[in-house]
C-alpha cells in the first residue's frame, strides 16, 4: 500500500533527521576504525536519499504527479549529506560521496523501469518496425 506524497515527505525528512542526531551523537565511535569511518560515509549516503525524497516529495505534492528533480536538487541534497559526514570525518565525506553517486546511478534506473512512458516504449518499437521495413 503506498502513502501520501505529504507523509512520505514528512517520514523522509524524519528520518534524515534522526540519521544526522545519530551521527553526531555517535562521532567518537564512528571515528574509531576505518570500517566505522566508512559507515559513516554510508549514513550520509541515507541522508542524501531520504533528503531527494523529501524535496521531491514536496515538489510534487505541490507542483503537480509529474514533476521531476533537476539537478539543482540533487546538488543541494548531495552538499547537505556532504557537509554532515564531514562534521564526523573527512574520509567520511568521500566516502558518502562515492555512495551517493551509486545510489543515484540505481534510483534513476529504478525510476525509468517503473515511471517509463507507454508512448516511448511503442515509439521505440514503431521506429524499429520502420527501419527492418526500409532493410527490405
Amino acid at each position: 500500500m503506498a502513502i501520501s506524497l505529504g507523509l512520505s515527505c514528512i517520514i523522509s525528512s524524519s528520518l534524515s533527521l534522526v540519521i544526522m542526531a545519530a551521527m553526531q551523537i555517535f562521532r567518537l565511535q564512528l571515528i574509531e576504525t576505518k570500517l566505522l569511518t566508512l559507515f559513516a560515509g554510508y549514513l550520509g549516503s541515507l541522508i542524501f536519499i531520504f533528503i531527494l525524497t523529501a524535496i521531491n516529495n514536496l515538489q510534487m505534492s505541490l507542483f503537480g504527479k509529474h514533476y521531476q528533480s533537476k539537478y539543482s536538487e540533487v546538488i543541494f541534497s548531495l552538499i547537505v549529506a556532504m557537509f554532515t559526514s564531514g562534521l564526523v570525518h573527512q574520509v567520511a565525506v568521500t566516502s558518502c560521496l562515492l555512495f551517493s553517486l551509486a545510489s543515484l546511478y540505481f534510483l534513476n534506473i529504478i525510476s525509468s523501469k517503473t515511471y517509463q512512458s507507454n508512448n516511448l516504449i511503442e515509439s521505440k518499437s514503431s521506429m524499429k518496425q520502420t527501419n527492418v521495413r526500409k532493410k527490405k
